[in-house]
């Protein structure tokens, strides 16, 4: 029944067949189910799988380990009945702690409406791309910067781990690796995209993502993307977990999360994975072939730009500052 929702060429659109990244529907199907009120956020398919961040929306911190009455898309996966037959959610709450008196305010009402089905970007194009305080690993003056959009939920994003690995090796100090988020899955991943803010206010969000991707992406593990999940993976990379809880649930990583949301509604943006390489867009889960000419031209131009007397540790804000600010 769920996979008579969209046809065989929607789905060769939309997942492994036929793309490299995990965009987000453009809307509900025509015969829309009904909210499920008792798992504690949605109303109607829309609204419980793509157009707003439910769990925190929701009545307690309890409704992150719950599956937030999303609907299988083509039984590939948006809630409960997920990826290559492993289930989401659905599960009970496993939280043992009572809601914290600080929990932080619904993304709701802070993020904009979906932009579109896929990126709607100009590759030509030099995007706007602040670093902020976005976890990264390499130097603050490397000629190159690479901010990577990703979620935990979205199996793409997983696939671009090894990438990174490679572009590091062959780059070493020439290349600054940044993580942002961009939650295409909303029922799913946003209680493991606070967990990753809470990681790097540990200054260990490498270690985290490690683990948390292997845990979530490993056979020998669920699809488990919940606050209970996120914990353990804490635990297994050696974090303080009274400071990850108070972080994750702190106003702080909710402000940060809904900064990059917005950051990239407003760029255009409409699927994850997308990398900026000094703002330039290369979407998906491209090989690592596929992105050593972008780095090799932008590594040329800032060997250049520094050769003519721009500080190392200012050319990268200064090519994003004149940067597209919208598609």
């Amino acid at each position: 029944m769920v996979r008579s929702l969209v046809s065989s060429s929607v789905l060769c659109a939309l997942f492994v067949a036929c793309g490299s990244t995990s965009p987000r529907p453009s809307g509900p199907p025509a015969s829309t189910p009904p909210a499920r009120a008792a798992d504690g956020g949605g109303a109607g398919y829309g609204a419980a799988t793509y157009g707003v961040i439910d769990a925190l929306a929701g009545r307690d911190w309890n409704d992150l380990d719950r599956d937030d009455g999303g609907y299988g898309y083509g039984g590939h996966g948006y809630g409960g009945y997920g990826y290559g037959g492993y289930g989401y959610g659905g599960r009970p709450s496993q939280l043992a702690a009572p809601p914290s008196p600080a929990d932080p305010p619904a993304l709701a009402a802070y993020l904009p409406p979906p932009a579109g089905r896929y990126s709607r970007q100009d590759p030509a194009a030099i995007y706007a791309v602040p670093v902020d305080d976005s976890p990264a690993i390499g130097p603050a003056d490397a000629r190159v910067t690479i901010v990577t959009t990703f979620e935990f939920a979205d199996p793409y994003s997983n696939r671009l781990r090894p990438v990174w690995d490679a572009v590091r090796a062959r780059y070493g100090g020439d290349v600054r690796i940044v993580w942002k988020h961009f939650i295409v899955h909303r029922s799913l991943a946003q209680a493991a995209a606070l967990a990753a803010c809470a990681a790097g206010r540990q200054s260990k969000f490498p270690q985290f993502y490690a683990v948390m991707s292997d845990r979530v992406w490993g056979d020998e593990h669920p699809r488990d993307f919940t606050v209970t999940a996120a914990t353990a993976a804490a635990a297994d990379a050696g974090l303080d977990l009274r400071q990850f809880d108070a972080d994750l649930r702190s106003p702080r990583c909710t402000a940060e999360v809904i900064r990059d949301q917005q950051l990239f509604e407003r760029l255009g943006q409409g699927a994850v994975p997308v990398s900026y390489i000094n703002g330039r867009v290369v979407p998906g889960a491209m090989p690592f072939d596929s992105f050593t000419p972008v780095i090799d031209e932008e590594l040329a131009k800032a060997n250049a730009a520094i050769a003519k007397g721009v500080k190392a540790r200012d050319y990268y804000a200064t090519i994003v500052a004149a940067g597209r600010t919208a598609p």
